[in-house]
């Protein structure tokens, strides 16, 4: 795995107004051991031409990277399944931002990304769960 310059990612984070950034104010040694960039972390056990499968898909979809480490760092939380699913839907937000940001409202590139963006959310939605720190809500019995 490549290492993430968290700097960076703050800078970006800003730049694009994504939803969730205050979570990269944390030590990066701290997010360093929670953020893999795209990917679940078993990902990186894969690989495809010499990299881990996480590293092909940090270089397929490099300016998503930012939006996975908020992704990677409400799932480390975790919470409940309406968190989960919230936590989702935030990075196919963001991920719709950066790439609203990139390109035109008439780019074939802009449309073919959100596309994508949603083509993540499905497998997040699908894919997710045993990767979410999810904590049992309390009954009221």
């Amino acid at each position: 795995m490549t290492d993430l310059n968290f700097n960076f990612l703050r800078r970006q984070a800003e730049l694009y107004g994504l939803s969730g950034r205050e979570l990269l104010d944390r030590p990066d040694e701290e997010l360093a051991a929670i953020c893999n960039g795209i990917g679940a972390q078993w990902m990186d056990k894969l690989s495809i031409g010499g990299k881990t499968f996480s590293d092909f898909l940090n270089d397929l979809w490099p300016n998503w990277v930012v939006c996975a480490c908020i992704h990677d760092v409400r799932y480390h939380l975790g919470g409940t399944e309406a968190m989960r699913k919230a936590a989702d839907e935030e990075f196919r937000d963001n991920c719709r931002r950066v790439i609203a940001a990139q390109y035109g409202a008439f780019d074939i590139r802009r449309w073919r990304g959100w596309w994508e963006a949603r083509a993540a959310f499905k497998v997040l939605r699908k894919c997710g769960e045993k990767a979410f720190n999810t904590k049992v809500e309390a009954s009221n019995d």
